[in-house]
């Protein structure tokens, strides 16, 4: 059996909101959760789960 994950960013680039982006983008999109602040649009948990990885830090922190 193969899996796969993608391991992304826990933020975006963008200066508003991920919500903002999300009802600006994808208008339609099933949300299953809210976003805070400028969170990702994809769900890490898989690949922190399968990989036992955790995110340390934040571009922004830079």
């Amino acid at each position: 059996m193969t899996l796969s994950t993608i391991a992304v960013a826990g933020d975006t680039t963008a200066d508003v909101p991920t919500a903002r982006l999300a009802d600006e983008f994808f208008p339609g999109a099933e949300r299953r959760a809210e976003f805070e602040g400028h969170e990702a649009l994809f769900d890490r948990s898989k690949a922190e789960s399968l990989l036992e990885w955790t995110l340390e830090r934040s571009w922004r922190d830079y």
